[in-house]
């Protein structure tokens, strides 16, 4: 926990910090570990290889969420209070990031969500100007699969059954 990639050598500005948090263990800790290799390979390309972004040298502060919602808040908001990140990146559990979202508008801090999908992330009674994502929903998944149908059984004599897990990704699916 808390873990910090050491901030580069070679810039002369401020140091840029990013919070990155995600499910470094339990049961998305695959999508966690995932996501830090293509997090720091994606930074490690973006800059090549300097680690630096107009001058700053930046350093990468990773917190385990450990796939609990209390837990995620917690850690989110050590890296906004302790550790004054300028952004926050991650969160591999839908639940982690919709509990930690009214932090980045009380904090006017800029977040980035992915791998989440869940619906709630982005939908009316939890948007604000400071969340981004970079990937699909589970809502989107779920009318993929719907799309497919209407094309294969043109005649509309389809029906589909959806198993999802009893979570913010799963009600995306459903609802």
């Amino acid at each position: 926990d808390g873990a910090a990639q050491p901030a580069a050598e070679g810039g002369d500005g401020e140091v840029l910090k990013i919070g990155a948090i995600t499910s470094l263990s339990g049961a998305l800790q695959d999508y966690g570990e995932c996501y830090q290799r293509g997090f720091l390979l994606g930074l490690e390309y973006m800059t090549q290889g300097t680690n630096v972004v107009a001058g700053r040298p930046i350093e990468v502060i990773w917190e385990d969420t450990t796939n609990t919602p209390d837990v995620a808040k917690e850690r989110t908001l050590k890296l906004l209070e302790q550790d004054k990140v300028e952004m926050v990146t991650g969160y591999a559990s839908s639940g982690d990031a919709v509990a930690c979202l009214p932090l980045f508008e009380e904090y006017e801090t800029i977040c980035v969500v992915e791998p989440a999908a869940g619906d709630a992330i982005i939908d009316q009674a939890n948007w604000n100007e400071y969340i981004f994502r970079t990937g699909r929903t589970s809502g989107q998944d779920a009318l993929a699969m719907v799309a497919v149908l209407k094309q294969a059984h043109p005649d509309g004599n389809a029906s589909i059954a959806c198993f999802a897990p009893d979570t913010t990704y799963g009600y995306g699916m459903v609802d």
